[in-house]
Parts: C-alpha cells; structure tokens; sequence
C-alpha cells in the first residue's frame, strides 16, 4: 500500500514539473529589440514609423490623403469596381508611411 502512494505521489511530482517546465520552455525568450546604432538610423526608424499619407476612397474615387488631412492626390480610380476587400480597405483607410509604399500601393490600384 505505501509502495502505491508513493508511486502516486511521485507521479503527481513528476507531472507538476513536466507542466512547469513546460510552460516555460513555451514562452518566448525575452529578448530586446536591437537599438538603432547612429542618429541616422533612429531618424530612418522615426520616419518609417510615422503615417505620413492615407489612401481611401473620396467621391467614389481613390484618393491620397496627407497625414494633416489635405488632400494629396485623387486618382481616377472607380472605387466601386475594385474588388470588395479593396473597397472595405479603403473605407477604413490605408494606412502608409513612405513614399515607396505609396508608389507601390498606387501602382497596385491603377495597373
């Protein structure tokens, strides 16, 4: 009978450690994200992060919008004839943080 609850026991031991060391082994590493090395870099990182136009749709048309609100460019671009997940995307708005993507969202919509 003590041979049985010990081996209860031990069991009960052995799966309380297996499950923590468990649910340790699962979580990621903390790791730090790597900092920009010169000013240069953290400008780069600064201008990368910050929206500086908005793409949507205006009067039925696509249209790009500058981070202040101005408009910045409406292209003759029929909203209404692009696929339905474009349209919903350009309800809410794009949003976009370079002039590269810009370009490419441009060239997505007009090509």
């Amino acid at each position: 009978m003590k041979k049985i609850k010990f081996s209860v026991f031990a069991a009960a031991i052995l799966t309380a450690v297996s499950v923590f060391m468990g649910t340790f082994a699962s979580q990621p590493a903390d790791e730090t994200p790597s900092q920009p090395q010169s000013s240069e870099e953290l400008a780069k990182t600064v201008i990368i992060d910050r929206v500086r136009y908005t793409m949507r749709e205006f009067e039925g048309k696509l249209a790009v919008f500058e981070e202040d609100g101005t408009i910045y460019k409406i292209y003759e671009i029929n909203v209404s004839l692009l696929p339905e997940y474009d349209q919903k995307l350009l309800k809410n708005g794009i949003r976009i943080s370079t002039e590269d993507e810009l370009r490419a969202r441009v060239e997505d919509y007009t090509s």
